[in-house]
């Protein structure tokens, strides 16, 4: 049987290159997108840091569950809330700031 060499069906060195080229190129893209996501995070976190390190735990906690406090509020509990071990407590709730 004839094969022809410029055809990836029975060729599969050829077959082998275009999956790698397809690839690489893939891999290039996604870095770029990937550098691009990376930048606009870090422009985001230089943003909202500044915001952020002004906060105290008693603002946390007011945000969290209406508790303005800068221990462990024994109704809504609060950031610096531990265990009887001394661990803290994994009681977070999940609130959206805007700051």
């Amino acid at each position: 049987m004839f094969h022809n060499a410029d055809d990836p069906q029975t060729n599969f060195l050829l077959a082998s290159k275009n999956i790698r080229e397809s690839v690489m190129q893939g891999m290039d893209q996604r870095e770029e997108e990937f550098q691009q996501k990376s930048q606009e995070l870090d422009v985001l976190i230089d943003d909202v840091e500044p915001k952020i390190r002004e906060l105290s735990i008693g603002e946390i906690n007011q945000a969290v569950c209406g508790a303005y406090t800068e221990d462990c509020d024994e109704v809504c509990g609060g950031a610096q809330c531990l265990t009887s071990n001394g661990k803290v407590r994994n009681n977070l709730k999940i609130i959206f700031l805007k700051i």
